[in-house]
């Protein structure tokens, strides 16, 4: 079974970060950094590196110079919208690739021929999403617990 995880769009480096930390902390293959802001990988690698030996796979690219790698996985929208499915009733697939997008913005389905999952973690109060490290946790971890 390989997992892996996508932050799609992202903004900023801190969540970055963490996302890749979590990533390998619950044992994901790879992370799949998807943007058009100009990032330095060596850095990130350093950074997860200081935390022990890595072996998650960690690629950097443009949205469309990532895409091929990712539609090779069962992709799993983390996204608000009305064919959500509520996290804690999801079934998980066997490869996902969870993607995550930003925050405000989100995740174009159009851009995976809409394609997978959409699934959504509800929330209750004034806040209507979460910080974008915050719900790729959420989703990693939920699908950890249910192997």
């Amino acid at each position: 079974m390989a997992r892996a995880v996508c932050f799609w769009g992202w903004k900023h480096p801190v969540n970055v970060l963490a996302i890749i930390r979590l990533a390998d902390g619950l044992g994901f293959d790879e992370v799949f950094i998807a943007g058009d802001k100009k990032i330095n990988l060596e850095d990130y690698k350093k950074a997860a590196s200081d935390f022990g030996s890595s072996k998650t796979r960690i690629v950097i690219g443009s949205k469309v110079a990532i895409l091929p790698d990712i539609i090779q996985y069962d992709i799993v929208l983390v996204e608000l919208s009305l064919v959500s499915i509520p996290i804690y009733d999801y079934k998980w697939p066997p490869n996902p690739c969870i993607v995550i997008g930003h925050e405000r913005w989100g995740v174009n389905w159009e851009s995976f021929n809409q394609r997978g999952d959409s699934i959504c973690i509800p929330m209750e109060g004034v806040v209507k999403w979460l910080n974008v490290a915050t719900a790729a946790a959420i989703a990693m971890y939920d699908y950890v617990s249910k192997l």
